[in-house]
């Protein structure tokens, strides 16, 4: 690259640990939470031309389409509204918009997004099946092709083709807001169902949403 040398992540935690080995041009590591489908589809093929090295952090129960994130339901909620102007009222909410246009039904989406994503489970899980019902429709039991996720055969392929696997848990929760004991299991199940299925030791873990709030002293000492 022009400006920047590529690294995997055990390249810069070396760094980390020894800065003599930060020379020439500065590092990046290019990272890929969840794991849908059109990693493979879009970026795969131009890391793989290039020779850059890419870590995908997958959430376990994603794959093979066993879990439809709720922002991503969320999404097709609103994408097959019926047009036109909508009222949609969610816990102490109320927004309207003009589903026919994409600029507002996006606007809708990440207004809903940023205050379901602080709310607990079963509160994100009631709204999205009363908008549901507002909307008119039933969702689909699995994700449609625009959500979809990646299948264990292709991510094996991917990392004998040198992508790095990394886990961010098995069902994306927030481990800051879980107890330890499920935080546990949300870390621990991830990491250990990688390498079931790849056969080989799973050395990273990337938090759900990442920010300073996500996680705690507490869960940074299991992970």
């Amino acid at each position: 690259m022009r400006y920047h040398q590529v690294w995997d992540p055990d390249q810069q935690l070396e760094a980390i640990k020894d800065p003599s080995l930060l020379t020439g041009k500065p590092p990046v590591v290019i990272t890929i939470d969840d794991g849908y489908r059109d990693f493979l589809d879009v970026a795969f093929p131009l890391l793989k031309a290039r020779s850059l090295p890419a870590t995908l952090f997958v959430t376990t129960g994603f794959i093979d389409g066993r879990l439809w994130f709720w922002w991503d339901r969320l999404a097709y909620l609103l994408a097959g509204a019926p047009p036109g102007n909508l009222t949609l009222e969610f816990l102490d909410r109320r927004i309207s918009f003009d589903s026919s246009d994409p600029h507002q039904t996006n606007r809708a989406w990440n207004t809903i997004a940023d205050y379901l994503s602080i709310q607990p489970d079963h509160l994100k899980e009631k709204v999205i099946s009363d908008l549901a019902s507002a909307c008119g429709f039933s969702l689909p039991q699995s994700p449609p092709i625009d959500f979809a996720p990646l299948n264990w055969e292709q991510i094996m392929t991917m990392a004998q083709s040198g992508i790095s696997i990394g886990a961010h848990t098995l069902t994306h929760r927030v481990l800051s807001r879980v107890d330890p004991a499920h935080s546990w299991e949300e870390i621990m199940g991830s990491r250990n169902e990688l390498e079931k299925m790849l056969d080989k030791k799973v050395g990273w873990f990337c938090y759900p949403q990442g920010g300073p709030d996500d996680y705690l002293p507490e869960t940074a000492d299991q992970v």
